[in-house]
């Protein structure tokens, strides 16, 4: 039997009435409204479903306390962000310069610099994509002055792919060695640094969507075994994220403080279920949170 999707739209004074059915408490209704009209009933309602399964007293729950929940995924999605931006850049500076600086400012061009030439060719068709961009006026500076070489160089290019074509790029490159001062960087290894960057790519996509972290399970999840055991379970977990972009970042941005602000986030809000992110509930004596630069 064919299943058919029959639930009408409803408006805001039907989703009050639907919250309230839920044995949530709205102590102010016209904020509310706002919030469901700004930000939607669909979004929040993850929120709210998660307080109520996590809700073993026989108190109500507060629809305040959701939207509070809902506040503080949104500042761990922009902590979060302030991270993998400092960790891109530094990573699309140092694949741009170490390899112009070891071959040519148009090395990208080299298909024997790379392994696997289906991969070269697809992520060549991705450059002449950015050199077409006629919005991005790096690349339209460049062919206003110049007509060769065809490509603007390295340290322009590598400005406008995106941060997986940069990833891409750097996974085919053929030699280990050119990969290891590439990630000199982050004194990481190359096979490390892989398996992080795409976990990284994939949190940064979530947050560039606005969708939930706190109690997500992370389906691209960084290799961390080798660092915290073969019994560390929380590979999936925002907390594993979070270690790998607090240690990546201490090494680009050694002053950072960033660290200190996720630990204010956390007690500021230390009435939710910080299992759900992959903390303990005695996060404070965390080996994350020993070194608290």
């Amino acid at each position: 039997m064919e299943r058919i999707y029959k639930k009408p739209a409803l408006n805001v004074t039907d989703l009050l009435k639907l919250i309230r059915s839920k044995q949530i408490i709205i102590e102010d209704a016209e904020k509310a409204s706002l919030y469901l009209q700004t930000v939607s009933y669909h979004r929040l309602s993850p929120y709210l479903e998660s307080l109520l399964r996590n809700n073993h007293s026989s108190i109500p729950l507060n629809f305040d306390k959701a939207w509070e929940l809902y506040c503080f995924d949104r500042e761990l999605r922009l902590l979060i962000n302030d991270a993998i931006e400092r960790i891109e850049v530094a990573f699309r500076t140092s694949l741009s310069e170490t390899m112009s600086c070891r071959y040519t400012p148009y090395w990208f061009l080299d298909k024997n610099i790379f392994k696997d030439t289906n991969r070269y060719i697809g992520f060549v068709s991705q450059i002449d994509a950015a050199c077409q961009d006629k919005h991005n006026s790096s690349i339209q500076d460049y062919y206003r002055h110049y007509e060769y070489p065809k490509y603007p160089p390295s340290w322009i290019i590598f400005e406008c792919l995106s941060f997986g074509a940069c990833i891409s790029a750097f996974c085919n490159i053929q030699h280990v060695k050119d990969r290891k001062i590439i990630c000199d960087v982050f004194n990481e290894h190359p096979t490390t640094m892989q398996s992080w960057l795409y976990a990284i790519r994939y949190t940064r996509n979530l947050c560039a969507h606005h969708a939930r972290v706190w109690n997500r399970w992370f389906v691209v999840s960084p290799a961390l075994s080798f660092m915290l055991g073969e019994n560390f379970n929380k590979q999936n977990t925002c907390y594993a994220h979070l270690i790998v972009l607090d240690k990546l970042l201490k090494k680009v941005s050694p002053e950072t403080k960033w660290k200190m602000h996720l630990k204010s986030l956390l007690e500021k809000h230390k009435t939710f279920p910080i299992h759900k992110i992959g903390f303990d509930k005695d996060w404070q004596n965390d080996s994350f949170w020993r070194n608290e630069k």
